[in-house]
């Protein structure tokens, strides 16, 4: 099933995970592309179908309701566009779409499988990059990327880099570390005969293929007007969650919904504070 990890990712750190994982299986169901499932059918394919617990389906469900990325619709359950559906979890733009086996996306350790899908989404495979690199970019912390790595099979590979313009003394090593490390980030040694250091890391995933590009402009379009919309959709007028980054954002996308009407209108409250935790910007649950 095709699934924008970006959206999933941020969704978990946000405690929504189970929500969204059950909007992505509605978008799976969804074949036809109408924005609407019927309920019990949909109920039915889930728990009978992928033998997901009623309790935890009811769980989901109501989560997902809560936060607006599926509403009832009489009979049928209306599903969030992509677009949509970034905002409501705290995306500010999508990387490509990845496809992932059903059954690790439905089954315990899912959240590793589609840590290996944003590897894949943002084009990191084989090439080096930190661990501090991908946590800025995921949110992850390092810790759970190699828990991850390994619960998914995403291989690592060491990459070092060698200087053969200079002599390969204990000085030049000596010299290098005390002015050049900066530059280097690592610390240089000898390594028969030459000048070596280490560099970061590469990875290559497995059990994941790339889906086509698609939409993915068109959708990223939306998300930005949907941002600079104060988080307010301009066809149906509903307000969706927004994560704020700053206060100067908050009071940024305060002062956007506000120039939608009247001045003294109640800012909702769905716009939430987000708070830097070990390095990393962690969303305040709704």
């Amino acid at each position: 099933m095709k699934v924008y990890p970006d959206i999933l990712l941020h969704a978990a750190r946000n405690e929504n995970g189970g929500a969204v994982r059950l909007w992505f299986l509605a978008k799976h169901f969804n074949a036809g592309g109408c924005g609407a499932i019927p309920n019990k059918a949909f109920r039915q394919y889930v728990i009978n179908d992928l033998k997901v617990k009623r309790g935890t389906y009811d769980i989901w469900l109501a989560r997902a309701l809560h936060i607006g990325i599926m509403q009832r619709q009489d009979k049928n359950l209306k599903l969030a566009g992509y677009a949509a559906a970034a905002v409501i979890v705290g995306c500010f733009r999508l990387g490509r779409g990845e496809y992932i086996p059903l059954e690790k996306f439905i089954n315990k350790g899912w959240l590793a499988y589609v840590w290996a899908t944003w590897i894949k989404s943002h084009k990191l495979e084989n090439r080096p990059i930190s661990r501090r690199t991908m946590r800025e970019l995921s949110g992850i912390s390092e810790r759970s990327q190699r828990q991850y790595d390994k619960q998914a099979g995403v291989y690592s590979h060491a990459n070092y880099a060698k200087d053969t313009t200079r002599p390969g003394s204990q000085g030049m090593i000596e010299y290098i570390n005390e002015f050049e490390q900066d530059k280097i980030k690592s610390k240089a040694f000898i390594n028969n005969g030459e000048i070596t250091w280490r560099l970061p890391n590469s990875y290559k995933t497995k059990n994941i293929k790339e889906a086509p590009k698609g939409r993915l402009r068109r959708i990223n379009n939306q998300l930005q007007d949907l941002l600079n919309n104060g988080g307010r959709d301009p066809k149906s007028g509903d307000y969706m969650r927004q994560y704020c980054k700053s206060d100067k954002q908050v009071k940024r996308a305060q002062k956007n919904i506000r120039k939608l009407g009247n001045k003294d209108i109640e800012v909702p409250d769905f716009i939430y504070q987000l708070s830097d935790i070990k390095g990393f910007w962690h969303a305040i649950p709704a």
